[in-house]
């Protein structure tokens, strides 16, 4: 963690790329969580207990690139890059697959911050170091939840714990861009591009979220004082934002 600290890392997977010692995981008790980004929160849990750690620097594993995977490489969200279980949910995201994989990756993060807070609550320096590297990420993310009406997987349970995360660390930036009305409606005309079905969707999409009241019509944020103000300006330059502020000046 001292090292990701250093390198500005914001993930810590380590689901194929180590060996554990099989009494170790037995008595850490440690599985996987059912979320998006689990095995972030399995690499930090795994690293985090370890008494010993050794790395053998020689390259032994082939990475396969592929489009449709969970790590969306292309960029392209789709229907294939939902889990079987979980397409039954997409009814209350306007059937857009790019918007629920949105609300589940909050949904994840919020877990993730919830899990690692009551984890390491009493370990100062362990604690201390996930200030630095991931909790203050995991709840700019999960502050995110704040901008879905539906929420068909319990994660809003969650987000009192992220928001008095978020009052503590002054983080908050990204979570009120994320509420402009302007960057989803960009973001619905992009994933139109999905698919000739989505496409012909596309003004219903538009319709839903433009009546939607989770979402705010701003354009403008004061965010020069929040931890995630550089992640806020990320999205503010994102094609989607600008793409739906000028839809907008059309309309």
């Amino acid at each position: 963690m001292e090292l990701s600290s250093k390198i500005d890392l914001h993930s810590f997977a380590s689901g194929c790329w180590v060996m554990i010692d099989t009494d170790y995981i037995q008595k850490l008790n440690l599985r996987y969580l059912d979320v998006h980004g689990e095995d972030n929160h399995f690499g930090v849990m795994l690293f985090s207990n370890a008494n010993k750690i050794k790395v053998y620097p020689k390259k032994l594993y082939n990475y396969i690139i592929r489009n449709n995977s969970t790590i969306n490489y292309s960029g392209k969200i789709s229907i294939n890059s939902i889990p079987f279980r979980l397409r039954k949910y997409l009814k209350y995201f306007y059937d857009n697959p790019m918007v629920f994989s949105k609300y589940y990756r909050a949904g994840g993060a919020a877990i993730m911050l919830s899990s690692l807070i009551d984890s390491f609550k009493d370990d100062k320096e362990i604690y201390n170091l996930l200030e630095k590297t991931f909790l203050n990420r995991y709840c700019m993310l999960a502050l995110n939840l704040q901008n879905f009406p539906n929420d068909p997987l319990g994660y809003k349970r969650y987000l009192p714990l992220a928001q008095k995360y978020a009052k503590d660390h002054n983080i908050g930036a990204f979570a009120l861009v994320y509420s402009s009305v302007y960057y989803w409606i960009g973001l619905i005309l992009i994933s139109s591009k999905i698919s000739f079905s989505h496409f012909l969707k596309t003004p219903y999409y538009l319709y839903q979220i433009l009546k939607d009241k989770a979402y705010t019509k701003k354009c403008k944020f004061d965010i020069d004082n929040y931890w995630d103000r550089d992640y806020a300006l990320k999205v503010l330059n994102h094609k989607a934002y600008k793409l739906g502020i000028k839809l907008a000046k059309i309309i």
